[in-house]
């Protein structure tokens, strides 16, 4: 779970090239660090319950570009601790999980008014002793921006990733950013984000979110499901406080509930070993970033 009221690595860069008109060096470099935990919370169709613990680490490289764009390079590791509790058949399973995600990224002009966001990368997330050359996924995206009224942006794209033992999936995206007043903005692009600075100076911004995520994990070969696949689909709703107390740093909290969940276990033959939805339960995160 990524701070949702956060915004794109390298954007204070971007900031200060629009106020000089050009920034003061081509290269700067970010690094994350995201703890977050989705409480305890009961399975809906089976006996049990489910505590998920991340802590992601993540490093980017932003290359600011002549034409006002710049190009990201980024490289993150996720520890993933899954506690299952009062269910046989689960309990010991999943509790050390590594996800490690690459990736770039371009955002800039394309002519006149237009502009475009362009990414692509990998990951895989295994259980420990699971294989990570059965468990690469790739993803994609690319969408088109321009301004529709004074305050409006409005983009349209596609986005494309890869799934576990089954076929990718491409979806059509629509993306808004509308600066309602000077100090509210919405913003659909990721989710759904409603942003309020809190202060003129703008170190302040607390935002209402809801986000889907979607993970699939490669499990290991002696384990419940022998080379089989886990998958965890939800959607988390937020209340984030993100402070900047300069251009380089933001840290950031938020509080938030997970109103929908579902989790599958499939084997290696494609079996279905376990599959529930999870009830309501509450999360929380914390995030901060450094840019130099």
């Amino acid at each position: 779970m990524v701070l949702c009221c956060a915004q794109a690595p390298g954007a204070h860069a971007e900031e200060e090239a629009g106020r000089t008109g050009r920034p003061s060096r081509p290269v700067f470099v970010q690094l994350g660090y995201t703890p977050s935990e989705i409480f305890r919370a009961d399975f809906r169709d089976e006996p049990g319950r489910v505590t998920v613990q991340h802590h992601d680490v993540s490093g980017t490289v932003m290359f600011l570009l002549p034409n006002r764009g710049r190009f990201n390079v980024t490289l993150s590791r996720d520890r993933h601790v899954y506690r299952f509790r009062n269910n046989p058949l689960l309990e010991g399973s999943l509790e050390d999980v590594r996800e490690t995600r690459a990736g770039v990224a371009y955002m800039g002009p394309l002519s006149g008014d237009w502009s475009a966001f362009a990414m692509g990368g990998v990951r895989w997330a295994v259980e420990q002793g699971a294989s990570r050359s059965d468990a690469m996924l790739a993803n994609g995206m690319v969408s088109v921006q321009r301004p529709w009224l004074e305050n409006v942006r409005l983009g349209v794209g596609v986005l494309a990733s890869g799934r576990l033992e089954r076929s990718p999936f491409v979806v059509p995206t629509v993306s808004i950013e509308w600066d309602i007043t000077e100090r509210w903005t919405l913003r659909t692009l990721r989710g759904l984000h409603l942003l309020y600075q809190l202060d003129e100076a703008g170190h302040w911004v607390a935002s209402l979110n809801s986000e889907y995520h979607s993970r699939d994990i490669r499990m290991r070969e002696d384990g419940i499901a022998p080379d089989g696949v886990f998958r965890s689909r939800l959607i988390v709703s937020t209340l984030a406080l993100m402070y900047r107390p300069n251009p380089g740093v933001r840290i950031g909290a938020e509080l938030g509930v997970v109103p929908w969940r579902r989790i599958t276990i499939r084997d290696g033959d494609d079996e279905t070993v376990f599959r529930s939805k999870v009830d309501v339960g509450p999360s929380a995160a914390f995030t901060a970033n450094m840019t130099f």
